[in-house]
């Protein structure tokens, strides 16, 4: 999809952000870790919060306020939550719904399923 599209289309806009991505799962693994194993008897560290432009790690561990969304409403809700911080996306959308509208094809579909069934039989 990405090749079909012109040299000023917004999917092309060269923003390789998966080294942040990469780090921040890497930082949501250690807090994990250290929150099962609790090294030294220690599982609570506080929130960790890295800044890429300083190099510095800061530690916040006062807690959430009484007010927190985070630690009443939001809690384990995953996607389900229902809240839209920054909205809705135009370009993205339409990139949805155009795969969306790919998928839906019967010759994609027939293509897809014999790719599937020569797999199988290999």
């Amino acid at each position: 999809m990405l090749q079909e599209c012109h040299g000023y289309h917004p999917l092309r806009r060269n923003q390789n952000v998966f080294p942040f991505s990469a780090a921040t799962a890497d930082a949501e693994v250690l807090q994990l870790l250290t929150a099962v194993v609790a090294p030294g008897g220690v599982a609570d560290t506080g929130a960790h919060l890295y800044h890429f432009t300083t190099g510095t790690l800061d530690r916040i561990t006062d807690g959430c306020r009484p007010d927190c969304p985070y630690s009443t409403w939001l809690l384990a809700r995953g996607d389900a939550h229902g809240l839209q911080v920054t909205g809705r996306h135009a370009t993205a959308q339409a990139a949805r719904a155009t795969r969306a509208h790919a998928h839906r094809r019967w010759r994609n579909k027939i293509s897809r399923s014999l790719d599937d069934l020569l797999w199988r039989l290999l």
